[in-house]
């Protein structure tokens, strides 16, 4: 697997990631009185996509409180995570990236 592939993996499962908390803010705000099993699915998707996090954690707990789920918060863990994924290359890659846009132009 080269280092296209590692990032077309992090961007999809970014991307992925983005649809489902869409959905699941977008689903809490039409059905309110569902709110607890679509935030119990959303954190069971973000943690198979993205394992144990404790960003998950926190975002979960607020979830859970009646009223809350009215803010977008699915919707911004999925920016934070894909923001922290897709910065957090590694130098080897950056500099593999870098040395190819050399020799294109």
């Amino acid at each position: 697997m080269n280092s296209n592939d590692g990032e077309r993996a992090s961007v999809f499962k970014f991307i992925l990631t983005l649809a489902i908390a869409g959905a699941a803010d977008g689903l809490q705000l039409a059905f309110p009185p569902l709110w607890i099993p679509i935030g119990i699915v959303a954190a069971l998707s973000f943690f198979a996509l993205w394992g144990l996090r404790w960003e998950i954690a926190i975002v979960l707990l607020p979830e859970l409180a009646p009223g809350i789920e009215a803010f977008p918060s699915w919707v911004a863990l999925a920016l934070y995570l894909g923001r922290k994924s897709l910065s957090a290359r590694p130098a080897s890659q950056m500099a593999h990236h870098q040395a190819s846009q050399t020799y294109e132009k």
